[in-house]
């Protein structure tokens, strides 16, 4: 039986570091492009990450403040939204309740979120 070996990098690989200094730049410039701080940006995507893994309270918590430090940011009501309608159906009393401000808020910005 052959042995794996596993090698542990106290620097990651170049390529892994240009990936990842590809990926902080990608996010600036789409964060730019969108017209919001890169500060909401980012907590819109830690949102969403913790969203899709069904962690919805601390998504919440991410959307809000990605929500709140760029109110006329469109995808983080719509995501908000998604959001408080996934906890309504896994049963929260007041999640419908609150998804629907939020979809009018993210149409109101933006129509093409219909």
């Amino acid at each position: 039986m052959a042995q794996k070996t596993i090698t542990f990098y106290a620097r990651p690989p170049r390529d892994i570091r240009k990936s990842a200094i590809f990926s902080c730049l990608a996010a600036t410039a789409t964060a730019a492009a969108r017209g919001v701080s890169e500060a909401a940006y980012q907590a819109y995507l830690n949102g969403r990450y913790l969203q899709r893994q069904g962690n919805y309270q601390r998504a919440s918590s991410f959307l809000r403040q990605a929500a709140d430090a760029a109110p006329g940011f469109a995808l983080a009501h719509a995501a908000l939204a998604e959001m408080y309608i996934g906890l309504g159906r896994t049963g929260a009393a007041d999640a419908f309740d609150k998804a629907k401000p939020e979809a009018e808020a993210a149409l109101r910005l933006d129509a093409s979120n219909a």
